[in-house]
């Protein structure tokens, strides 16, 4: 309900010309990251695969209406997620340079759902009305939320069009012309020692989208689509392959189940092919009790290029030792060297999910650590004066009160009893005006849902060390 009182004073604000776009230099690529995060759980619970397909040329900054622009990604992506029962759905986002300021980006949202009949297209961008009545019985809606995005974009200067096949799915599409800051042509990405990656997914889409964020990199990839044919490749390149990427979810035989044929039946040294598990956020729980076939690193999808990069060069530089025997968590597991003194750590979190996976994360980095919980701020602050914490991980959107006030009520209290409770927000909203709002009331760091175990722990290491 509340989502659609805040449709509902979208529009009005919009149809009444009150609402203004607010133009500030934006971080495009966690943008559209946290875009897809903010949906990627819910088709995921319905097993549709989430693709994310970034343009690797495209700039870092672009000065955009953030927040509206993440808005519309936000809301063709939901859509695309109520009318998706199976198959898959992108986000792809592509750049085109105008000149040495200026440039387009390009945004798709395209989805395998029911389509749209060419009859009801007419109605798609009308007020509180779907393509078909039966649309809204099935699925529910008011259908603002693409009329919103679409008026949202016709202030940007764009329209958002689309094209649909009846009973195979959408593709939604607009550009946007921005200011932007071009980095100089040095590659970020530099002094891969990986030179060839195997790929096993079941999926083609995602396949590709792999094999282009390798290729930038220098890497080449072989891809297959099923454990026997891994299995065949690998027999006769396994002195080639450096890295081994693996989906989990695949038909038949799973991602754990092919890593162990392939360390069982081809005698591979998990020293010598290292591997990383791709994963989805619901699969978290069920790959936490599972016995480990060294698997050294484990990746959420969608796979965002920053995050595997920095897991490649950690395998590369040692910080991540493959290992023989342990249990399966999320993304890269550095240890804490802090289990023999054990923390304190609260965490606050209202949302029941959430709160079990940052436990599961917090105890794999940190055994011996005492996790303390609150369900909201208010709660937050009174464990905080019972518990003492050594660290708190706080969630901003909390009921009752929020993060933001329940640091600043912590800060004062810290003042009182001269001392400094590192604070680490958790938030989905990973905006830099959110960003720079939890530092400026005293929070130490900041990290964007799904938790990034490797910068969980790179936190946890440094304010407890």
């Amino acid at each position: 309900m509340r989502g659609i009182i805040n449709d509902i004073h979208d529009f009005s604000k919009i149809e009444a010309g009150m609402l203004q776009l607010e133009i500030t230099k934006t971080d495009i690529n966690e943008l559209v990251g946290n875009a897809i995060d903010l949906i990627k759980h819910e088709g995921e619970k319905k097993q549709v695969e989430i693709l994310l397909d970034i343009d690797a040329t495209i700039p870092r900054y672009a000065y955009v209406d953030g927040l509206r622009l993440k808005q519309i990604l936000v809301n063709l992506l939901s859509n695309a997620v109520k009318f998706t029962e199976k198959g898959e759905i992108e986000l792809k986002v592509i750049f085109q340079k105008i000149d040495s300021k200026l440039g387009k980006f390009l945004f798709s949202v395209r989805d395998t759902g029911i389509g749209i009949a060419d009859s009801q297209k007419d109605k798609l961008f009308k007020a509180f009305s779907q393509a078909d009545s039966s649309t809204t019985r099935k699925f529910g809606g008011t259908g603002l939320g693409l009329i919103i995005s679409e008026k949202l974009a016709r202030k940007m200067g764009t329209t958002i069009r689309f094209e649909s096949y009846e009973g195979k799915g959408t593709t939604f599409m607009f550009d946007i012309v921005s200011q932007v800051e071009i980095e100089p042509s040095v590659n970020k990405y530099t002094h891969i020692k990986v030179k060839r990656s195997m790929i096993i997914d079941d999926n083609h889409t995602n396949c590709f989208i792999l094999e282009k964020m390798l290729e930038q990199w220098g890497i080449q990839t072989l891809i297959c689509h099923d454990a026997s044919s891994a299995l065949s490749i690998l027999e006769k390149e396994k002195d080639t392959i450096d890295l081994i990427i693996c989906d989990y979810q695949m038909p038949t035989i799973n991602g754990i189940e092919t890593i162990q044929m392939i360390r069982d039946k081809l005698h591979f040294p998990a020293k010598r092919y290292p591997v990383i598990l791709l994963y989805s956020s619901v699969d978290a729980f069920t790959l936490y009790n599972r016995e480990n076939v060294s698997v050294d690193m484990h990746l959420v999808k969608p796979v965002k290029a920053d995050e595997l990069f920095h897991l490649i060069k950690d395998i590369e530089s040692g910080k991540i030792a493959s290992k023989s025997e342990s249990s399966i968590v999320q993304e890269n597991q550095p240890q804490a060297t802090l289990s023999e003194n054990k923390k304190i750590i609260l965490i606050a979190e209202d949302n029941e999910f959430n709160m079990l996976l940052a436990k599961a994360l917090v105890t794999d980095i940190l055994p011996e650590a005492v996790i303390i919980e609150a369900i909201n701020g208010k709660n937050a602050v009174e464990r905080y004066v019972e518990y003492s914490p050594n660290i708190i991980l706080m969630d901003v959107q909390m009921p009752i009160m929020g993060g933001i006030e329940a640091t600043i009520e912590i800060r004062k209290l810290d003042m009182k009893l001269g001392k400094h409770t590192p604070i680490i927000a958790l938030t989905a909203n990973s905006i830099t005006e959110e960003r720079e709002k939890c530092l400026n009331v005293g929070m130490d760091e900041f990290l964007s849902k799904p938790i990034a175990t490797h910068k969980l722990a790179e936190f946890l290491n440094y304010f407890l060390s």
